[in-house]
């Protein structure tokens, strides 16, 4: 796998670094969140200066689009998480923090990305969780996750240990939850016996036994102008919901697509998880076409065509669950060259496979839309795409993380 390490890149400057410097050392740039001690108009503008000299050392082509702003700028995480662990003095504690020693300025700053809504949460199960019924909960709670909408959340334990007296109890303590919290629409439960240091580690999970429903729907949902989206309390999603509705209207507007309906037009989506943009898009292309190797968020996907509104007779949609390799592209989209395409990525922040990147320039796309999570991975990756044909015609930044030193960036690429 042909993935970059930006540290190991000479003439890439890492953005938060870049940060730092710009705010003269005063901001501790390792915290989760050391922006969000600033006002969002400071931040804002600290992040304009950021981008425009990281854009200029590292040699960004294209034309360089002002910073879209989030219409959350705090209180905005969809996902949050607390870490259960004992203390010295008798007592279980929630930490937002994998690491004990911690330091808590950095974590109260953390809090203010948070709705305020679960921080009253977990501060109810923290009480639960100290009390001696609970016990056989506590002990064996690995993380405490709030995953949803603004309006509605889902809550999910993350245990190491099970068996039915677990189970009884925690469905106890989670309708306890629920009678203090109507806006909890579902509860369940994931097991991870390793103990692992992220909250939802599906590396080592079975699929249909490492989790357990303990009420509720079994997926969580959201809807943008006509479409409906659904997808698995256990899969990625969007963790600031309030930017996604710009997400798509701005890359609408970068591949210039307006309500007339492309005919000839192919629309592929890689890494398409639930089916953000191929959802969004499909009533404008005769064709779309999704690839992911999340199998749960594809089958999902599937099921949400059947609830996409305005959608043309002529529309086929089709989503494959597969691992994303040159490999994979080959025999899994159709032979390219009979009608027109725009490709869309939108991968992890370890970035794309170099021959990943060559099998989509081999198609010949009109456009390509590369989106980033992780900007200092993009000097490098938009090497590639300059060494096979394809120029930056427009970058276009987006604060999907406020308070963080994190950018989001969309880039139209065309050869």
């Amino acid at each position: 796998m042909h993935f970059y390490n930006p540290v190991n890149n000479k003439n890439s400057f890492l953005f938060s670094n870049i940060i730092q410097s710009i705010t003269k050392n005063k901001i501790n740039i390792d915290g989760a969140a050391p922006l969000s001690c600033l006002s969002y108009e400071e931040e804002i503008e600290i992040k304009k200066k950021a981008l425009f000299q990281f854009f200029k050392i590292n040699k960004i082509g294209g034309q360089w689009e002002t910073i879209v702003p989030s219409p959350r700028p705090r209180h905005y995480r969809t996902t949050t998480k607390r870490r259960v662990y004992y203390s010295n003095n008798n007592k279980f504690f929630l930490s937002m923090s994998y690491k004990k020693e911690t330091d808590f300025h950095q974590l109260s700053n953390e809090e203010k990305l948070e709705p305020v809504s679960h921080i009253k949460i977990y501060n109810l199960i923290y009480q639960k969780l100290n009390d001696p019924f609970f016990y056989d909960i506590s002990k064996r709670c690995n993380y405490v996750i709030i995953r949803g909408n603004y309006n509605e959340f889902c809550l999910i334990f993350n245990m190491h240990k099970l068996n039915r007296k677990i189970v009884n109890k925690l469905k106890i303590l989670a309708q306890f939850i629920k009678q203090n919290n109507p806006q909890i629409i579902s509860c369940f439960v994931f097991l991870d016996p390793y103990k692992s240091k992220y909250y939802l580690d599906r590396r080592n999970a079975y699929p249909n036994n490492n989790f357990k429903k303990l009420f509720g729907m079994n997926f969580l949902h959201f809807s943008i102008e006509d479409v409906t989206y659904f997808y698995n309390p256990f899969s990625f999603s969007q963790i600031n919901l309030s930017v996604v509705p710009l997400l798509l209207k701005k890359t609408q507007e970068l591949l210039q697509i307006n309500n007339s309906f492309l005919k000839n037009m192919r629309f592929i989506d890689l890494y398409c998880g639930y089916g953000l943009f191929s959802l969004f898009f499909a009533k404008y292309f005769y064709e779309t076409w999704g690839i992911d190797e999340d199998f749960i968020s594809l089958k999902i996907a599937r099921q949400s065509v059947l609830h996409l509104k305005n959608i043309k007779s002529k529309t086929k949609i089709r989503f494959i669950a597969k691992e994303i390799k040159s490999t994979t592209l080959e025999q899994s989209l159709p032979t390219f060259g009979d009608r027109d395409e725009i490709i869309l990525l939108d991968p992890p922040r370890n970035g794309v496979d170099k021959n990943v990147i060559f099998s989509i320039a081999d198609r010949a796309p009109l456009k390509i839309i590369h989106v980033f999570c992780n900007i200092d991975i993009m000097p490098y990756q938009l090497e590639i795409w300059k060494e096979i044909g394809y120029k930056v015609y427009k970058v276009l930044p987006l604060d999907m993380f406020p308070g963080t030193t994190l950018i989001e960036n969309i880039v139209l690429l065309t050869r």
